[in-house]
């Protein structure tokens, strides 16, 4: 029986998919493109096809996550209209701090892998700066242009610390952390004359 063959995309998605659960089971650098070969059920030659090196997946899976935190965003907008965008803006970055999705976590494996390793690092600053613009356009899109103003590096700093600490929050300890940072966020934001 003979394999299916599949649009490029499809390719591309099925490829993603198996990096993805890969990355997260073993870290960045302790995966290699055997291993995506492997768990996509595919051959060498169709995944260099697509794909240089993982580098190039991990990027990709690093944009596909800004889309799906824009979809997120644009969902949560439309469902809180009648929110202040004072709490319209904590609640979203609450929110990305403690989301549970597979490119969150992802995003949390770079950030861990990246202080020994210098490739993640400048891969880090790419995917930062392609983000930023996609990001840019999006705010100034949907009217939160305010919102543009948390990409800076203190901003990155403090929002990729609680994203790595949000998975060692007990669930049932969750609303209270919220809560505090909360006040904390809307303190700074106001010094920072966001809002």
């Amino acid at each position: 029986m003979s394999r299916q063959r599949l649009k490029s995309e499809d390719r591309k998605g099925q490829i993603k998919q198996a990096a993805l659960e890969i990355f997260i089971d073993k870290g960045f650098s302790k995966t290699t493109m055997d291993d995506i070969v492997k768990r996509a059920l595919i051959s060498k030659g169709g995944l260099y096809h697509h794909y240089g090196n993982k580098e190039e997946i991990f990027k990709d899976l690093m944009e596909d996550g800004m889309y799906y935190r824009e979809s997120v965003i644009k969902a949560y907008m439309e469902k809180n209209k009648n929110l202040s965008k004072e709490d319209l803006l904590v609640n979203l970055l609450l929110d990305k701090m403690f989301d549970t999705n597979p490119y969150k976590t992802l995003y949390v494996v770079l950030l861990r892998e990246m202080s020994t390793n210098s490739k993640l690092r400048g891969l880090y600053k790419k995917v930062v700066l392609e983000q930023k613009k996609i990001f840019f356009n999006f705010c100034e899109e949907i009217g939160i242009k305010e919102y543009r103003k948390m990409t800076g590096e203190v901003w990155m700093f403090f929002i990729n610390t609680m994203m790595m600490g949000a998975g060692l929050i007990e669930e049932d300890e969750e609303e209270k952390v919220r809560s505090m940072l909360s006040v904390m966020l809307k303190a700074y934001m106001k010094e920072e004359c966001i809002i």
